[in-house]
């Protein structure tokens, strides 16, 4: 059994492409976590998330006209994305999924981590599967959230296959992102750490 289950998780699908991409895009995004998992400690959990926003928001800070906030919600306050951990109903090898791309704020979207699936940990994760960074799939399912669809490159963070070789979001992701958010040039001061950096400020994405 244990061996059926490494076979499905080395084929893991993050996102799903068919899901419906939402028309509005936002430039805030009011969550909370519901429910966290049993994996590891819900701080732990809840740092993983914390840290894969922070990469977007960044990203998004130095490279677009147009930046998105993540802002955790107050008590009684309207929610958009409405954060979880499950252990059945994503489907066999489906480690995380969002209601549709970009989050509507006309609609409670939500995010699910499947705990079901794997154990999900504060590390990079196993190429067998058996552990997967949560970091990793919240940056992959987060991508979704601000817009970006699933793709098969390896270097990227929205490659639809686990395990994916990147660890931050590449050029092509952030050529991606900004299509949707806009471009702006900018200075290597303003470049964040990490492989994607922005795309060159030579020129705007074609």
């Amino acid at each position: 059994m244990r061996a059926l289950l490494a076979l499905a998780i080395v084929t893991l699908v993050l996102g799903c492409a068919s899901r419906p991409k939402c028309p509005v895009y936002p430039s805030r995004v009011a969550w909370k976590i519901s429910s966290y998992g049993t994996s590891m400690p819900s701080e732990n959990q809840r740092k993983e998330i914390l840290k894969a926003m922070e990469t977007w928001e960044k990203l998004l800070q130095s490279c677009s006209t147009n930046p998105v906030d993540f802002e955790e919600a107050e008590v009684g306050q309207a929610v958009n994305l409405d954060i979880s951990f499950v252990q059945t109903g994503l489907g066999e090898g489906t480690l995380g999924r969002v209601d549709c791309y970009a989050p509507d704020p006309r609609r409670n979207q939500t995010l699910q981590f499947n705990e079901g699936a794997t154990r999900f940990t504060d590390g990079p994760g196993e190429p067998t599967g058996h552990t997967v960074s949560l970091y990793g799939v919240a940056l992959h399912e987060l991508g979704h959230v601000l817009g970006l669809w699933d793709n098969d490159s390896p270097d990227s963070v929205m490659c639809f296959v686990y395990p994916s070789t990147a660890t931050a979001p590449s050029a092509a992701d952030v050529e991606r992102l900004q299509a949707i958010y806009g471009w702006r040039e900018v200075v290597d001061a303003e470049v964040p750490a990490g492989p994607a950096g922005c795309v060159a400020s030579a020129e705007a994405p074609r």
